[in-house]
């Protein structure tokens, strides 16, 4: 479906759509509120030629968006908005694309897992806060060769950045104090690991925590070729992070 000026497929009611390749539309694919549908193994890109200017645009709740790529849109590469409850998006790609890779707000109590979206250029992925959509094992720009464990870079401010990694090592080399800060990618309930390890060949400096975190004591840093773990959630009502579990001792 390439160049209609309009929507390259648009559905206003329930519907299966697989297999197709839109280009050069408004909204290479749009779904309004009718509910209950399948969108599968489609390609949309380079669709900017109308208002939206999105990949897909879906507006119906319980629907289904499995295997699609979405590249080089005007807007979002998939766009879930208004009344939208109950998606299921899985194994999407969505890449390059002039707002956000994947955008779902307000929709709710959906389910996005296994999505890779990179290079796009506002963000990657935003995720309603006010909503109880899940996410799980989602891969942006800032995860490029990097693990579900990533090294973070020791310095005078510690950044855990990326939206992959469960766990975040820091490998301390000197006695400067330093400040562990906010991580940068968040969502509601998304769990995360921080590894201490000592390697600089004594004690190690006080650790600041960023503003987010609530520990429910003082963090005891670990002994010299020792590691401490301590273990946190995002609370999205209170926006913050909550400590689930530490260490008892050194590991």
């Amino acid at each position: 479906m390439a160049g209609s000026g309009g929507n390259g497929i648009e559905c206003n009611s329930t519907a299966s759509i697989v297999g197709n390749i839109c280009i050069g539309n408004n909204n290479g694919i749009y779904c309004g509120a009718e509910a209950y549908s399948l969108i599968a193994n489609n390609v949309c890109r380079e669709n900017s030629s109308g208002a939206s200017k999105c990949g897909i645009r879906i507006e119906g709740a319980n629907s289904d968006l499995i295997g699609n790529i979405c590249s080089g849109n005007g807007s979002d590469g998939v766009q879930v908005v208004g009344d939208a409850a109950n998606l299921i998006g899985v194994g999407n790609r969505c890449y390059e694309n002039g707002r956000y890779g994947l955008y779902v707000i307000p929709a709710s109590n959906g389910l996005l897992s296994a999505n890779i979206c990179t290079g796009n250029t506002v963000a990657d992925f935003e995720v309603s806060s006010k909503n109880s959509m899940a996410m799980s094992v989602v891969r942006g720009s800032e995860d490029e060769g990097v693990g579900q464990v990533a090294a973070a870079s020791y310095g005078k401010v510690v950044k855990l950045n990326g939206w992959l990694p469960a766990v975040y090592a820091v490998t301390v080399t000197n006695a400067e104090k330093f400040e562990i800060s906010n991580p940068i990618q968040v969502w509601n309930g998304r769990q995360i690991s921080i590894e201490v390890l000592n390697k600089a060949g004594g004690a190690i400096g006080a650790i600041t925590w960023g503003s987010a975190f609530r520990l429910a004591g003082a963090f005891v840093n670990p002994a010299n070729g020792k590691r401490r773990v301590i273990s946190f959630y995002y609370d999205v009502s209170v926006a913050a992070w909550i400590e689930t579990s530490r260490v008892a001792a050194d590991i």
